[in-house]
Protein backbone atom coordinates (compact mmCIF):
# COMPACT_ATOMS: atom_id res chain seq x y z
CA UNK A 1 0.00 0.00 0.00
CA UNK A 2 1.58 3.54 -1.07
CA UNK A 3 1.55 6.23 1.39
CA UNK A 4 1.15 9.69 0.16
CA UNK A 5 4.63 12.18 0.00
CA UNK A 6 4.74 14.32 2.80
CA UNK A 7 5.82 17.60 2.11
CA UNK A 8 9.38 18.96 3.39
CA UNK A 9 8.57 20.43 6.85
CA UNK A 10 11.49 23.75 6.09
CA UNK A 11 13.07 24.76 2.85
CA UNK A 12 16.08 23.96 1.94
CA UNK A 13 18.50 26.36 3.10
CA UNK A 14 21.13 27.85 1.58
CA UNK A 15 24.68 26.04 1.62
CA UNK A 16 27.27 27.63 4.68
CA UNK A 17 29.62 30.98 2.99
CA UNK A 18 27.52 30.84 -0.61
CA UNK A 19 25.23 34.02 -1.35
CA UNK A 20 21.77 34.22 -2.94
CA UNK A 21 21.64 37.37 -5.07
CA UNK A 22 17.80 38.71 -6.29
CA UNK A 23 18.15 40.08 -9.98
CA UNK A 24 16.70 43.25 -10.26
CA UNK A 25 13.72 43.60 -12.77
CA UNK A 26 15.48 46.69 -14.29
CA UNK A 27 18.67 45.55 -15.27
CA UNK A 28 17.27 42.79 -17.23
CA UNK A 29 17.80 42.66 -21.32
CA UNK A 30 20.04 45.62 -20.56
CA UNK A 31 23.23 46.91 -19.55
CA UNK A 32 23.45 49.95 -17.19
CA UNK A 33 25.15 53.05 -18.23
CA UNK A 34 28.25 53.47 -17.19
CA UNK A 35 29.37 56.63 -15.82
CA UNK A 36 31.85 57.70 -18.58
CA UNK A 37 29.08 56.98 -21.40
CA UNK A 38 27.38 59.60 -18.87
CA UNK A 39 30.00 61.92 -18.82
CA UNK A 40 30.72 61.95 -23.07
CA UNK A 41 27.14 62.69 -23.69
CA UNK A 42 27.31 65.86 -21.00
CA UNK A 43 30.12 67.02 -23.02
CA UNK A 44 28.50 66.15 -26.48
CA UNK A 45 25.52 68.74 -24.93
CA UNK A 46 28.34 71.28 -23.64
CA UNK A 47 29.11 71.39 -27.81
CA UNK A 48 26.19 71.85 -28.87
CA UNK A 49 25.90 75.29 -30.31
CA UNK A 50 24.62 77.78 -27.86
CA UNK A 51 21.57 79.09 -29.88
CA UNK A 52 20.72 75.36 -30.19
CA UNK A 53 20.02 75.60 -26.71
CA UNK A 54 18.00 78.06 -26.22
CA UNK A 55 15.83 78.57 -29.47
CA UNK A 56 13.29 76.16 -28.24
CA UNK A 57 12.93 78.08 -25.10
CA UNK A 58 9.95 80.56 -25.53
CA UNK A 59 9.57 79.33 -29.24
CA UNK A 60 6.00 78.63 -28.17
CA UNK A 61 5.35 81.65 -26.92
CA UNK A 62 4.03 84.91 -28.38
CA UNK A 63 6.02 87.31 -27.06
CA UNK A 64 6.21 90.56 -29.77
CA UNK A 65 4.84 94.12 -30.04
CA UNK A 66 1.01 92.81 -31.51
CA UNK A 67 -2.32 91.07 -31.20
CA UNK A 68 -3.15 87.76 -32.82
CA UNK A 69 -1.59 85.26 -29.98
CA UNK A 70 -4.28 83.96 -28.26
CA UNK A 71 -5.69 81.98 -31.41
CA UNK A 72 -5.37 78.63 -31.57
CA UNK A 73 -4.62 77.77 -34.93
CA UNK A 74 -1.61 75.10 -34.47
CA UNK A 75 -1.55 74.48 -38.60
CA UNK A 76 2.27 74.58 -39.70
CA UNK A 77 3.33 76.81 -42.65
CA UNK A 78 7.06 76.08 -42.57
CA UNK A 79 9.79 74.03 -40.68
CA UNK A 80 13.09 75.70 -40.75
CA UNK A 81 15.85 74.23 -38.63
CA UNK A 82 14.31 73.88 -35.53
CA UNK A 83 11.62 76.36 -35.69
CA UNK A 84 7.93 75.77 -36.81
CA UNK A 85 5.94 78.91 -38.40
CA UNK A 86 2.38 78.54 -37.47
CA UNK A 87 -0.20 79.83 -39.66
CA UNK A 88 -1.07 82.59 -36.78
CA UNK A 89 2.20 83.45 -37.04
CA UNK A 90 2.04 83.97 -40.96
CA UNK A 91 -1.18 85.85 -40.63
CA UNK A 92 0.71 88.69 -38.81
CA UNK A 93 2.93 89.04 -41.86
CA UNK A 94 -0.01 89.02 -43.85
CA UNK A 95 -2.16 92.08 -41.73
CA UNK A 96 -0.40 95.31 -42.60
CA UNK A 97 -1.31 96.19 -38.55
CA UNK A 98 -0.16 92.96 -36.97
CA UNK A 99 2.94 92.44 -34.95
CA UNK A 100 5.74 90.23 -35.07
CA UNK A 101 6.02 87.77 -32.60
CA UNK A 102 9.27 86.02 -31.15
CA UNK A 103 9.04 82.63 -33.47
CA UNK A 104 9.04 85.74 -36.93
CA UNK A 105 12.01 86.65 -35.20
CA UNK A 106 13.58 83.45 -34.60
CA UNK A 107 13.28 82.41 -38.18
CA UNK A 108 14.26 85.54 -39.59
CA UNK A 109 17.71 85.64 -37.72
CA UNK A 110 18.20 82.09 -37.96
CA UNK A 111 17.93 82.79 -41.88
CA UNK A 112 20.19 85.79 -41.59
CA UNK A 113 22.99 83.28 -39.80
CA UNK A 114 22.39 80.21 -41.91
CA UNK A 115 21.52 81.35 -45.08
CA UNK A 116 21.84 84.61 -46.41
CA UNK A 117 25.40 85.72 -44.53
CA UNK A 118 26.34 82.00 -44.12
CA UNK A 119 29.87 81.94 -45.13
CA UNK A 120 30.07 85.87 -42.97
CA UNK A 121 31.87 84.02 -39.14
CA UNK A 122 32.66 87.52 -38.17
CA UNK A 123 28.85 87.90 -37.45
CA UNK A 124 26.22 86.59 -34.93
CA UNK A 125 23.05 86.60 -34.57
CA UNK A 126 21.84 85.74 -31.38
CA UNK A 127 17.96 84.09 -31.05
CA UNK A 128 15.72 86.12 -28.91
CA UNK A 129 15.11 83.41 -26.53
CA UNK A 130 18.75 83.51 -26.08
CA UNK A 131 18.41 87.14 -25.25
CA UNK A 132 15.56 86.88 -22.89
CA UNK A 133 17.18 84.04 -20.73
CA UNK A 134 20.63 86.10 -20.18
CA UNK A 135 19.75 88.15 -17.22
CA UNK A 136 18.65 84.63 -15.31
CA UNK A 137 21.94 83.14 -16.07
CA UNK A 138 25.06 82.58 -13.64
CA UNK A 139 27.62 84.67 -14.89
CA UNK A 140 29.70 82.10 -14.44
CA UNK A 141 27.81 79.67 -16.54
CA UNK A 142 27.26 82.14 -19.19
CA UNK A 143 30.62 82.98 -19.73
CA UNK A 144 31.74 79.36 -20.17
CA UNK A 145 28.95 79.12 -22.55
CA UNK A 146 29.79 81.86 -24.45
CA UNK A 147 33.49 80.68 -24.80
CA UNK A 148 32.43 77.59 -25.81
CA UNK A 149 30.14 78.61 -28.44
CA UNK A 150 32.82 81.18 -29.67
CA UNK A 151 30.81 84.44 -29.01
CA UNK A 152 34.32 86.02 -27.26
CA UNK A 153 35.59 85.88 -30.53
CA UNK A 154 33.12 87.20 -32.81
CA UNK A 155 33.42 90.77 -34.08
CA UNK A 156 29.88 91.70 -35.10
CA UNK A 157 26.83 90.27 -32.62
CA UNK A 158 22.95 91.58 -32.84
CA UNK A 159 21.52 90.95 -29.96
CA UNK A 160 16.82 91.39 -30.65
CA UNK A 161 15.77 93.12 -27.44
CA UNK A 162 11.59 91.93 -26.87
CA UNK A 163 10.08 93.61 -23.56
CA UNK A 164 6.31 92.56 -22.14
CA UNK A 165 3.88 95.36 -21.51
CA UNK A 166 4.44 97.25 -18.57
CA UNK A 167 8.01 95.89 -18.03
CA UNK A 168 11.37 98.45 -17.81
CA UNK A 169 8.55 101.36 -17.67
CA UNK A 170 7.67 100.36 -21.03
CA UNK A 171 3.56 100.18 -21.53
CA UNK A 172 3.59 98.09 -24.94
CA UNK A 173 5.71 95.03 -26.49
CA UNK A 174 8.16 96.13 -28.37
CA UNK A 175 11.34 95.39 -30.36
CA UNK A 176 14.75 97.09 -30.85
CA UNK A 177 18.20 95.93 -31.82
CA UNK A 178 21.52 95.57 -29.74
CA UNK A 179 24.74 95.59 -32.07
CA UNK A 180 28.13 94.73 -30.54
CA UNK A 181 31.35 96.16 -32.88
CA UNK A 182 34.01 94.75 -31.63
CA UNK A 183 36.89 96.60 -33.74
CA UNK A 184 35.39 99.63 -32.55
CA UNK A 185 34.83 98.71 -29.64
CA UNK A 186 31.13 100.09 -29.10
CA UNK A 187 27.85 99.01 -28.41
CA UNK A 188 25.06 100.53 -30.87
CA UNK A 189 21.45 100.66 -30.00
CA UNK A 190 18.64 101.62 -32.59
CA UNK A 191 15.22 102.00 -31.37
CA UNK A 192 12.24 103.10 -33.93
CA UNK A 193 10.12 104.20 -30.75
CA UNK A 194 12.01 107.05 -29.21
CA UNK A 195 14.48 104.73 -27.20
CA UNK A 196 11.69 103.04 -25.25
CA UNK A 197 14.69 100.34 -24.13
CA UNK A 198 17.24 102.35 -22.38
CA UNK A 199 16.44 100.66 -19.06
CA UNK A 200 16.58 97.17 -21.08
CA UNK A 201 19.83 97.80 -22.50
CA UNK A 202 21.46 98.72 -19.45
CA UNK A 203 20.10 95.67 -17.68
CA UNK A 204 21.40 93.86 -20.33
CA UNK A 205 25.21 94.98 -20.73
CA UNK A 206 25.25 94.71 -17.09
CA UNK A 207 25.01 90.74 -17.43
CA UNK A 208 26.84 90.62 -20.39
CA UNK A 209 29.85 92.56 -19.36
CA UNK A 210 32.27 90.38 -17.86
CA UNK A 211 31.40 87.15 -19.82
CA UNK A 212 32.02 88.97 -23.27
CA UNK A 213 34.63 91.35 -21.52
CA UNK A 214 32.61 94.31 -22.81
CA UNK A 215 34.10 96.26 -19.79
CA UNK A 216 36.32 99.09 -21.94
CA UNK A 217 33.29 99.74 -24.53
CA UNK A 218 31.31 102.54 -25.18
CA UNK A 219 27.36 102.58 -25.01
CA UNK A 220 25.97 104.82 -28.32
CA UNK A 221 22.20 105.52 -29.18
CA UNK A 222 22.08 105.54 -32.54
CA UNK A 223 19.97 107.02 -34.77
CA UNK A 224 17.34 105.16 -37.40
CA UNK A 225 13.90 105.76 -38.63
CA UNK A 226 11.41 106.31 -36.26
CA UNK A 227 8.01 104.56 -36.20
CA UNK A 228 5.07 106.63 -37.57
CA UNK A 229 1.56 107.61 -35.74
CA UNK A 230 -0.15 105.03 -37.69
CA UNK A 231 2.35 102.20 -37.47
CA UNK A 232 1.40 100.59 -34.09
CA UNK A 233 3.26 97.14 -33.62
CA UNK A 234 5.13 98.02 -36.35
CA UNK A 235 8.49 97.64 -34.18
CA UNK A 236 9.23 93.61 -34.74
CA UNK A 237 9.76 94.87 -38.77
CA UNK A 238 11.94 98.11 -38.04
CA UNK A 239 13.88 95.43 -36.03
CA UNK A 240 14.14 93.40 -39.48
CA UNK A 241 15.23 96.04 -41.65
CA UNK A 242 17.68 96.87 -39.46
CA UNK A 243 19.37 93.87 -38.42
CA UNK A 244 19.36 93.24 -42.28
CA UNK A 245 20.71 96.31 -43.14
CA UNK A 246 23.81 96.38 -40.08
CA UNK A 247 25.18 93.45 -41.31
CA UNK A 248 25.23 93.98 -44.85
CA UNK A 249 26.83 97.39 -44.16
CA UNK A 250 29.81 96.18 -41.64
CA UNK A 251 30.50 93.25 -44.32
CA UNK A 252 30.57 96.14 -46.76
CA UNK A 253 32.59 98.68 -44.97
CA UNK A 254 34.39 96.94 -42.76
CA UNK A 255 33.05 99.27 -39.53
CA UNK A 256 29.86 100.22 -37.86
CA UNK A 257 27.69 103.13 -38.12
CA UNK A 258 25.92 105.45 -35.76
CA UNK A 259 23.02 105.74 -38.68
CA UNK A 260 20.71 103.47 -40.27
CA UNK A 261 19.64 104.85 -43.65
CA UNK A 262 16.53 102.85 -44.39
CA UNK A 263 13.94 104.29 -45.92
CA UNK A 264 10.46 103.78 -45.23
CA UNK A 265 9.27 101.79 -48.66
CA UNK A 266 11.57 99.28 -47.40
CA UNK A 267 10.00 99.08 -43.69
CA UNK A 268 6.52 98.91 -45.66
CA UNK A 269 8.02 96.23 -48.15
CA UNK A 270 9.41 93.78 -45.29
CA UNK A 271 6.30 92.15 -45.10
CA UNK A 272 6.28 90.91 -48.55
CA UNK A 273 9.68 90.34 -48.43
CA UNK A 274 9.57 87.60 -45.35
CA UNK A 275 6.24 86.18 -47.46
CA UNK A 276 8.26 85.33 -50.45
CA UNK A 277 11.43 84.01 -48.07
CA UNK A 278 9.17 81.54 -46.97
CA UNK A 279 7.52 80.55 -50.02
CA UNK A 280 10.90 80.09 -51.40
CA UNK A 281 11.84 78.10 -47.99
CA UNK A 282 9.15 75.31 -49.32
CA UNK A 283 6.60 77.18 -46.77
CA UNK A 284 2.63 76.86 -47.66
CA UNK A 285 0.90 80.34 -46.95
CA UNK A 286 -2.38 80.30 -45.42
CA UNK A 287 -5.15 82.71 -47.14
CA UNK A 288 -4.55 86.01 -46.50
CA UNK A 289 -7.61 88.17 -45.04
CA UNK A 290 -8.24 89.80 -48.50
CA UNK A 291 -8.53 86.40 -50.69
CA UNK A 292 -10.90 84.95 -47.51
CA UNK A 293 -13.38 88.08 -47.95
CA UNK A 294 -13.07 87.39 -51.50
CA UNK A 295 -13.83 83.75 -51.11
CA UNK A 296 -16.87 84.72 -48.62
CA UNK A 297 -18.18 86.55 -50.80
CA UNK A 298 -18.44 84.45 -53.98
CA UNK A 299 -19.75 81.67 -51.69
CA UNK A 300 -22.80 83.99 -50.35
CA UNK A 301 -23.52 84.70 -54.43
CA UNK A 302 -23.65 81.34 -55.41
Amino acid sequence: MRTAKQPSAAKKQPMAGSSVQKLQPTTLGRKPISASRIKVQQQQQQKQPLQARFRKVGSEGGSGDGPGKGEKDRLVSLHFQDISLLHTDVKLLQNVRGGVNERLVAFYFAYLQSRRYKAQSDVYFMQPALVKSIRQMDQRVLKRQMRESGLHEKKFILLPLCSQTAAFHVDHEHWSLLFIARPEGKIFYYDSLDNSHKNLVGALLHALRMPLALSEYSLVVGRCLQQAHDEEHQSGIHLMCMADHVADYVLRCGYASSSLLIARDDVRGMRTVVLQLIQCLGGILPPSPLQSGRCRKMTSRS
